[in-house]
Protein backbone atom coordinates (compact mmCIF):
# COMPACT_ATOMS: atom_id res chain seq x y z
CA UNK A 1 0.00 0.00 0.00
CA UNK A 2 2.52 1.88 0.72
CA UNK A 3 4.63 1.81 -2.56
CA UNK A 4 0.96 2.30 -4.53
CA UNK A 5 0.73 5.65 -2.31
CA UNK A 6 4.12 6.81 -3.60
CA UNK A 7 5.40 7.05 0.21
CA UNK A 8 9.20 7.77 0.63
CA UNK A 9 10.69 7.51 4.14
CA UNK A 10 11.44 10.81 5.58
CA UNK A 11 15.36 10.64 6.34
CA UNK A 12 14.71 13.23 9.19
CA UNK A 13 12.06 11.97 10.69
CA UNK A 14 13.78 8.63 10.73
CA UNK A 15 16.77 10.34 12.40
CA UNK A 16 14.62 11.81 15.23
CA UNK A 17 13.82 7.78 15.92
CA UNK A 18 16.93 5.78 15.09
CA UNK A 19 19.27 8.41 16.26
CA UNK A 20 20.84 7.69 12.47
CA UNK A 21 20.63 9.30 8.81
CA UNK A 22 22.45 6.90 7.06
CA UNK A 23 24.60 9.56 5.32
CA UNK A 24 28.16 10.15 5.41
CA UNK A 25 29.60 13.37 3.78
CA UNK A 26 32.83 13.98 1.73
CA UNK A 27 34.32 17.27 2.14
CA UNK A 28 37.08 18.28 -0.04
CA UNK A 29 38.84 21.79 -0.76
CA UNK A 30 37.62 21.77 -4.43
CA UNK A 31 34.92 19.45 -4.89
CA UNK A 32 35.44 19.54 -8.85
CA UNK A 33 39.21 18.46 -8.89
CA UNK A 34 40.25 15.06 -9.97
CA UNK A 35 41.48 13.89 -7.03
CA UNK A 36 37.89 14.63 -5.52
CA UNK A 37 36.35 12.84 -8.07
CA UNK A 38 38.65 9.58 -7.81
CA UNK A 39 37.87 9.72 -4.08
CA UNK A 40 34.19 10.10 -4.59
CA UNK A 41 34.25 7.20 -7.19
CA UNK A 42 35.77 4.45 -4.81
CA UNK A 43 33.69 5.91 -1.76
CA UNK A 44 30.57 5.53 -3.85
CA UNK A 45 31.67 1.88 -4.74
CA UNK A 46 32.15 1.39 -1.06
CA UNK A 47 28.38 2.69 -0.04
CA UNK A 48 26.94 0.96 -2.60
CA UNK A 49 26.13 -2.40 -0.85
CA UNK A 50 25.46 -0.59 2.26
CA UNK A 51 22.58 1.86 3.71
CA UNK A 52 24.28 4.69 3.75
CA UNK A 53 23.90 6.95 1.16
CA UNK A 54 26.64 10.27 -0.04
CA UNK A 55 26.72 14.17 0.65
CA UNK A 56 29.95 15.86 -1.25
CA UNK A 57 30.38 19.20 0.04
CA UNK A 58 33.15 21.18 -0.47
CA UNK A 59 35.33 22.51 2.40
CA UNK A 60 34.82 26.09 2.59
CA UNK A 61 30.97 25.51 1.79
CA UNK A 62 30.56 22.79 4.98
CA UNK A 63 31.11 26.12 7.42
CA UNK A 64 27.44 27.06 6.49
CA UNK A 65 25.82 23.41 5.71
CA UNK A 66 23.71 22.45 8.53
CA UNK A 67 23.52 19.13 6.57
CA UNK A 68 26.86 18.38 8.29
CA UNK A 69 25.27 18.46 11.71
CA UNK A 70 22.24 15.50 10.62
CA UNK A 71 24.86 12.97 9.08
CA UNK A 72 26.42 9.87 11.25
CA UNK A 73 30.00 10.35 9.53
CA UNK A 74 32.40 12.17 7.77
CA UNK A 75 35.61 12.12 5.85
CA UNK A 76 37.40 15.47 4.70
CA UNK A 77 40.33 15.11 2.60
CA UNK A 78 42.89 17.82 4.53
CA UNK A 79 42.17 18.96 8.48
CA UNK A 80 38.91 19.45 9.48
CA UNK A 81 38.77 23.17 9.92
CA UNK A 82 37.85 24.31 13.91
CA UNK A 83 34.83 26.18 12.82
CA UNK A 84 32.83 23.89 11.05
CA UNK A 85 29.77 22.33 13.54
CA UNK A 86 29.98 18.63 13.25
CA UNK A 87 28.77 16.60 15.62
CA UNK A 88 29.34 13.19 14.07
CA UNK A 89 32.71 10.84 13.75
CA UNK A 90 35.54 11.67 11.27
CA UNK A 91 37.98 10.59 9.13
CA UNK A 92 40.67 12.84 8.16
CA UNK A 93 42.90 12.18 4.97
CA UNK A 94 45.89 13.64 5.06
CA UNK A 95 49.48 13.71 3.25
CA UNK A 96 51.70 13.24 5.78
CA UNK A 97 53.68 16.62 6.16
CA UNK A 98 55.50 15.70 9.45
CA UNK A 99 59.47 15.04 9.32
CA UNK A 100 60.61 11.66 10.27
CA UNK A 101 61.47 13.24 14.11
CA UNK A 102 58.01 14.55 14.71
CA UNK A 103 56.57 12.08 16.87
CA UNK A 104 53.42 9.98 16.68
CA UNK A 105 50.44 11.04 14.55
CA UNK A 106 47.56 13.17 15.63
CA UNK A 107 45.36 11.39 18.58
CA UNK A 108 42.22 10.97 16.44
CA UNK A 109 41.04 8.59 13.19
CA UNK A 110 43.18 9.70 10.28
CA UNK A 111 45.09 8.04 7.49
CA UNK A 112 48.40 9.74 6.54
CA UNK A 113 50.02 9.53 2.98
CA UNK A 114 53.58 9.54 2.68
CA UNK A 115 54.82 10.53 -0.54
CA UNK A 116 58.62 11.84 0.35
CA UNK A 117 59.89 7.76 -0.49
CA UNK A 118 57.84 7.61 -3.76
CA UNK A 119 59.05 11.40 -4.70
CA UNK A 120 62.63 10.48 -3.70
CA UNK A 121 62.38 7.58 -6.24
CA UNK A 122 61.23 9.45 -9.09
CA UNK A 123 63.83 12.20 -8.86
CA UNK A 124 66.44 9.44 -8.67
CA UNK A 125 64.95 7.64 -11.83
CA UNK A 126 65.03 11.58 -13.37
CA UNK A 127 68.81 11.05 -12.75
CA UNK A 128 69.42 8.29 -13.66
CA UNK A 129 68.71 8.75 -16.99
CA UNK A 130 70.76 11.78 -17.10
CA UNK A 131 68.54 15.39 -16.26
CA UNK A 132 70.92 17.27 -14.28
CA UNK A 133 69.04 20.40 -14.90
CA UNK A 134 65.90 19.10 -12.37
CA UNK A 135 63.30 22.00 -12.02
CA UNK A 136 59.70 22.03 -9.50
CA UNK A 137 57.01 22.92 -10.32
CA UNK A 138 54.17 23.84 -7.51
CA UNK A 139 52.39 26.23 -5.46
CA UNK A 140 54.13 28.54 -3.02
CA UNK A 141 52.40 26.55 -0.06
CA UNK A 142 54.00 23.93 -1.31
CA UNK A 143 57.36 24.70 -1.44
CA UNK A 144 58.54 24.88 2.15
CA UNK A 145 60.64 21.66 3.84
CA UNK A 146 57.58 20.29 5.47
CA UNK A 147 56.09 19.53 2.33
CA UNK A 148 57.19 15.95 1.49
CA UNK A 149 57.74 16.23 -2.19
CA UNK A 150 59.34 19.29 -2.12
CA UNK A 151 62.09 17.63 1.11
CA UNK A 152 62.63 14.81 -1.54
CA UNK A 153 63.37 16.88 -4.24
CA UNK A 154 65.66 18.70 -2.46
CA UNK A 155 67.28 16.64 -0.46
CA UNK A 156 68.09 14.23 -3.85
CA UNK A 157 69.46 17.28 -6.00
CA UNK A 158 71.47 18.35 -3.03
CA UNK A 159 72.83 15.03 -2.58
CA UNK A 160 73.55 14.66 -6.40
CA UNK A 161 75.38 18.59 -6.08
CA UNK A 162 73.34 20.44 -8.14
CA UNK A 163 71.21 23.33 -7.90
CA UNK A 164 67.41 23.66 -6.98
CA UNK A 165 65.45 24.96 -9.43
CA UNK A 166 61.36 26.36 -7.87
CA UNK A 167 58.84 27.22 -10.61
CA UNK A 168 56.52 28.65 -8.85
CA UNK A 169 52.61 28.89 -9.97
CA UNK A 170 50.47 31.35 -8.29
CA UNK A 171 46.84 30.12 -8.48
CA UNK A 172 43.14 31.03 -7.26
CA UNK A 173 41.67 28.19 -4.79
CA UNK A 174 38.90 27.65 -7.11
CA UNK A 175 41.06 27.27 -10.65
CA UNK A 176 42.34 24.28 -12.25
CA UNK A 177 46.05 24.06 -12.20
CA UNK A 178 46.42 23.02 -15.76
CA UNK A 179 45.65 26.47 -17.42
CA UNK A 180 47.51 28.82 -14.86
CA UNK A 181 50.46 26.59 -15.27
CA UNK A 182 50.34 26.67 -19.57
CA UNK A 183 50.46 30.65 -18.51
CA UNK A 184 53.08 30.59 -16.38
CA UNK A 185 55.71 27.84 -17.94
CA UNK A 186 55.60 29.67 -21.49
CA UNK A 187 56.59 32.90 -19.83
CA UNK A 188 59.29 30.85 -17.51
CA UNK A 189 60.96 29.23 -20.34
CA UNK A 190 61.24 32.22 -22.59
CA UNK A 191 63.34 33.88 -20.03
CA UNK A 192 64.68 30.78 -18.42
CA UNK A 193 65.44 28.15 -20.87
CA UNK A 194 63.98 24.27 -20.48
CA UNK A 195 64.91 22.16 -17.74
CA UNK A 196 66.22 18.57 -18.16
CA UNK A 197 63.20 17.15 -16.32
CA UNK A 198 59.93 18.86 -14.22
CA UNK A 199 59.18 17.21 -11.43
CA UNK A 200 55.10 18.65 -10.66
CA UNK A 201 53.86 18.06 -7.24
CA UNK A 202 50.45 16.82 -9.13
CA UNK A 203 49.21 15.80 -12.40
CA UNK A 204 46.99 19.31 -12.89
CA UNK A 205 50.51 20.87 -13.14
CA UNK A 206 52.11 18.16 -14.86
CA UNK A 207 49.56 18.40 -17.50
CA UNK A 208 49.71 22.41 -17.72
CA UNK A 209 53.45 21.85 -18.22
CA UNK A 210 52.80 19.32 -21.08
CA UNK A 211 51.14 21.81 -22.54
CA UNK A 212 53.56 24.61 -22.12
CA UNK A 213 56.22 22.03 -23.58
CA UNK A 214 54.09 21.25 -26.75
CA UNK A 215 53.69 25.18 -27.43
CA UNK A 216 57.44 25.78 -27.36
CA UNK A 217 58.27 22.75 -29.85
CA UNK A 218 60.01 20.56 -27.02
CA UNK A 219 59.95 16.95 -27.17
CA UNK A 220 58.62 15.03 -24.19
CA UNK A 221 60.96 12.98 -22.34
CA UNK A 222 63.61 13.18 -24.89
CA UNK A 223 64.43 16.74 -24.69
CA UNK A 224 62.79 17.25 -21.33
CA UNK A 225 61.27 15.07 -18.95
CA UNK A 226 57.89 15.24 -16.83
CA UNK A 227 56.85 13.71 -13.58
CA UNK A 228 54.02 14.14 -11.90
CA UNK A 229 52.04 12.97 -8.51
CA UNK A 230 48.94 10.96 -8.44
CA UNK A 231 48.34 9.03 -11.67
CA UNK A 232 45.25 10.23 -12.97
CA UNK A 233 42.90 8.07 -15.20
CA UNK A 234 43.54 10.58 -18.13
CA UNK A 235 48.02 9.89 -17.88
CA UNK A 236 48.09 7.30 -20.46
CA UNK A 237 46.24 8.89 -22.81
CA UNK A 238 48.68 11.90 -22.95
CA UNK A 239 51.30 11.74 -26.23
CA UNK A 240 53.81 10.37 -24.44
CA UNK A 241 51.77 9.05 -21.10
CA UNK A 242 52.44 10.69 -18.26
CA UNK A 243 54.86 9.25 -16.03
CA UNK A 244 53.46 9.69 -12.11
CA UNK A 245 53.18 8.86 -8.98
CA UNK A 246 50.66 6.69 -8.02
CA UNK A 247 48.50 7.71 -5.31
CA UNK A 248 46.96 3.92 -3.34
CA UNK A 249 43.16 5.50 -3.81
CA UNK A 250 41.48 2.35 -3.60
CA UNK A 251 43.63 1.12 -0.05
CA UNK A 252 43.11 4.83 1.32
CA UNK A 253 39.58 4.60 0.73
CA UNK A 254 38.85 1.17 1.68
CA UNK A 255 40.82 1.82 5.06
CA UNK A 256 38.90 5.28 5.91
CA UNK A 257 35.64 3.43 4.99
CA UNK A 258 36.33 1.06 7.31
CA UNK A 259 37.48 3.46 10.05
CA UNK A 260 34.48 5.62 9.90
CA UNK A 261 31.71 2.37 10.04
CA UNK A 262 33.50 1.02 12.87
CA UNK A 263 33.44 4.29 14.51
CA UNK A 264 29.95 4.80 14.00
CA UNK A 265 29.12 1.54 15.01
CA UNK A 266 31.32 1.89 18.21
CA UNK A 267 32.53 5.29 19.45
CA UNK A 268 34.32 4.16 22.28
CA UNK A 269 37.13 3.10 19.82
CA UNK A 270 40.67 4.20 20.12
CA UNK A 271 42.08 6.68 18.01
CA UNK A 272 42.67 4.58 14.76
Amino acid sequence: EAEVQGYVPNRMARALVTGRTNQIALCFPIVTSPLAQDLSRQFQKLAHPTSYDLLTVSTEGARHHSGLLAVDGAFFFGSAPENIPIHCPVVEILLDLRCPNAGAPPRQDVILVNLEKASRAAIDHLLEHGARRIAYVSTPVMMGSYEPRYRAYSAALRKAGLPVEKITVDLPPDEFHRDVTHQTLEKYFSRQGFPDAIFCSNDEIAIGVYRALRQSGRRIPEETAVMGCHDYNEAPDHVPALSSIRLPILDVCRCAWEMLTSRIKNPALPPQ
